[in-house]
């Protein structure tokens, strides 16, 4: 085993629990330790194990609590638009000049020219590949007619090596972000693949349909995108009526 101490936590937490499983199977004054030396370096490897452990539940939780937020707002930015749709609706049925008095007695301006923006297209071309320490990141292309003031809505679903796709997740979300990527900073360990899809929304609550997803495969399996039922064949299939997005690179996380 490396003396080095590894850089990702995850991979030498584990280096150092097979040291300490090897270390009290036998005797320590053979490699210049004592038994204290070890019983100390064995704490201090179960108080850095909780201690991550710890960090990536507050991690989680921060991470749902915001994405929680951000759709609270786009629910409540939706309803927002819906009533005013209501008392445009009122006022139309108005002769002309009287309309003006039912935006004053509701206390908003006439609507602008132009009429509401369309509910936002589905994503394209989405794409998800392994980047630096296990990172996953994903990019995808939006066809928006120039209307822009678009926010993305991302989910994740995890597919376990043990079980396979009977043992899948649901469908969870991860983040809503205003950009046209984003990067999966916590990939868990133990997955035969994971899978990602991406859907706009206005800020008026306005949601457009969710992309194909698309997946990493881990080890030796290719990525594929599409919404077929894989079970390890190294195959690529495309939604109906949608080409199929490029394979993503295959990893061993």
């Amino acid at each position: 085993m490396a003396r080095r101490a590894d850089r990702d936590s995850e991979k030498f937490l584990t280096k150092c629990g097979v040291l300490v499983k090897r270390w009290k199977d036998r005797d320590p004054a053979a490699f210049g330790l004592t038994e204290l030396d070890v019983d100390e370096f064995e704490a201090l490897l179960v108080a850095a194990s909780q201690a991550r452990e710890n960090a990536q539940k507050t991690r989680l939780l921060a991470k749902a609590r915001f994405v929680r937020q951000r759709e609270a707002m786009a629910n409540l930015r939706g309803r927002f638009a819906s009533l005013m749709a209501t008392i445009d609706g009122r006022a139309k049925r108005e002769p002309r000049g009287r309309r003006a008095g039912v935006y004053a007695a509701a206390g908003i301006d006439p609507p602008d020219k132009g009429g509401p923006r369309p509910t936002p297209a589905m994503p394209s071309k989405l794409e998800s590949k392994i980047v630096n320490n296990g990172q996953i990141r994903v990019t995808f292309e939006m066809a928006d007619e120039g209307r822009g003031g678009l926010l993305y809505e991302v989910q994740r679903r995890l597919v376990p090596v043990e079980g396979g796709w009977g043992q899948a997740s649901d469908w969870l979300p991860l983040d809503i972000v205003a950009e046209k990527r984003f990067t999966d900073d916590d990939v868990p360990t133990g997955l035969r693949e994971v899978r990602y899809r991406v859907r706009a929304m206005r800020a008026s609550g306005k949601k457009g349909d969710w992309s194909c997803h698309h997946a990493v495969w881990f080890g030796t399996l290719k990525s594929v995108t599409g919404d077929e039922d894989a079970r390890g064949e190294i195959e690529t299939k495309p939604e109906p009526k949608l080409k199929p997005e490029p394979e993503a690179t295959a990893a061993t996380p």
